[in-house]
């Protein structure tokens, strides 16, 4: 184990919170920058957003969000207005989120699955992570002989990263990162892109980071798969924290517009504890939570794999020359 704290990017925020004395902020569309939309979710938001609540990888406060809107040039969904964001940078630095390493079991099979898929494409190499969170994948790769890095905008997240691999971590957003061009074999993403305020800006950093021929692999859900369709507003990740929702569709469009070719859309499975997913009922309904709770307490400490399709992977790559 490593005793290393995360690097500090270079260009700290000076006066950030005083930039973002505007609470929200209007955006044109991630994809098109088009600036007409249709409202597809009005905001369910009651309370002030609180980075422990709301911006927490295993945060519980589903259908709570700000207005969802539907690009009427392209179809891309997005959060409009959103968070300044300096705001939301401000607000992943202060997270803690000790859940998460609880549930490191499930993160641990989980992460196996996608570096196996991940091999398949790129055995070996420079590897980087982009929001890398407490180092769960890194460390994974790094045991497969990949060189690793990592960023990572919680201080609390990096930190414990940073123990765990021998490679860099560093602390911030990648646009912020001084990022070599062209030293990645392999760059991954994993639940980080439709988090992201400018998602174009951060694939045309990663583009860049690639080396001619590098794999890009991204997860994030699939918005116009049957299950958001069925639950409409209920659907458990439209979340404030999700500010880009993307179908398999606009995904590729958007990493095409930034010069990858996409190579694989699948599906991805989850695994987590029993007790986790039993955990997640509880936003819904109570009761129901504490009927399965219950029902399930005999394995409540096994793993489960979660698939309801509306997740995906998508492997890209920067061309060759």
């Amino acid at each position: 184990m490593s005793s290393r704290t995360p690097e500090t990017v270079a260009g700290a925020r000076h006066g950030a919170h005083e930039q973002t004395a505007q609470s929200e902020v209007s955006v044109r569309c991630p994809l098109c920058d088009a600036d007409h939309y249709r409202v597809r979710y009005d905001s369910t938001l009651v309370e002030p957003i609180d980075p422990q609540r709301h911006y927490t990888s295993t945060s519980r406060e589903f259908g709570r969000f700000g207005r969802i809107v539907e690009c009427r040039s392209c179809g891309i969904v997005y959060m409009n207005p959103r968070p300044h964001h300096l705001s939301v940078q401000d607000a992943y630095g202060d997270v803690e989120d000790v859940r998460y390493v609880e549930e490191e079991e499930g993160r641990v099979a989980t992460f196996s699955e996608s570096l196996t898929h991940i091999q398949r494409y790129a055995p070996s190499g420079r590897l980087l992570d982009v929001g890398c969170h407490v180092g769960t994948f890194i460390s994974l790769a790094e045991e497969a002989g990949y060189d690793v890095e990592g960023v990572e905008p919680s201080r609390w997240a990096a930190r414990r990263a940073a123990e765990r691999v021998r490679g860099t971590v560093r602390l911030g957003v990648v646009e912020d990162a001084p990022l070599p061009e062209g030293a990645y074999d392999v760059v991954t993403m994993w639940d980080v892109i439709e988090h992201l305020p400018d998602p174009s800006s951060t694939l045309r950093a990663v583009h860049s980071a690639l080396r001619p021929g590098g794999v890009f692999a991204v997860t994030t859900m699939d918005v116009e798969a049957l299950f958001p369709r069925v639950a409409g507003r209920r659907w458990p990740w439209y979340m404030q924290m999700h500010l880009v929702y993307f179908s398999r569709r606009t995904l590729a469009e958007l990493l095409r517009r930034c010069g990858f070719e996409v190579v694989e859309i699948s599906r991805h499975r989850r695994v987590v504890r029993v007790s986790y997913a039993v955990s997640r009922l509880g936003t819904y309904s109570r009761t129901a939570e504490r009927v399965a709770r219950t029902l399930t307490r005999p394995v409540a400490g096994r793993t489960v794999g979660i698939d309801l399709g509306d997740i995906v992977t998508v492997v890209a790559r920067k061309p060759e020359g």
